[in-house]
């Protein structure tokens, strides 16, 4: 799976998602449990290695699946919180198509969990300068 984010022009026709983003704060040790040993990750990658995880490797790649993906999304609400109306941006090096990149332009507003930007030259398809970007597609100038 690419890492690249896409962006969207606005047409009439297109369609827009409206996701809750649901942000969960890592549980804190319950008292009775022992604190995790140093070096738990390498215990784990060692068990898997020899055949000790086998039965559980289903789980155990659903529950990574799910922790880099909340993750991402708490990065993502970070990101869009740190732009506002009016700031200056530049499209980086996560977005396709590609010719966006370097491309810069002023935030205008948001679309769901997209940031819409007012590109100064329109470029592509992005014909009325307008695009719908993800928060971290962009660099804040």
């Amino acid at each position: 799976m690419s890492n690249k984010r896409r962006c969207s022009s606005h047409t009439a026709g297109s369609r827009t998602m409206n996701r809750s983003l649901s942000v969960v704060p890592p549980r804190p040790p319950h008292p009775s449990e022992p604190p995790a040993p140093p070096g738990g990750a390498e215990t784990i990658v060692g068990l898997i290695a020899t055949s000790g995880l086998d039965d559980d490797l289903a789980l155990l790649s659903q529950a990574i699946h799910r922790r880099r993906r909340d993750l991402a999304q708490a990065q993502s609400v970070r990101a869009l919180g740190s732009l506002g109306v009016g700031d200056r941006v530049r499209v980086n090096r996560q977005v396709s198509p590609r010719y966006l990149q370097g491309s810069i332009g002023t935030v205008a507003g948001w679309s769901g969990q997209r940031v819409v930007v007012l590109l100064d030259e329109p470029i592509g398809r992005f014909t009325n300068g307008e695009l719908r970007c993800p928060p971290l597609g962009l660099d804040r100038l």
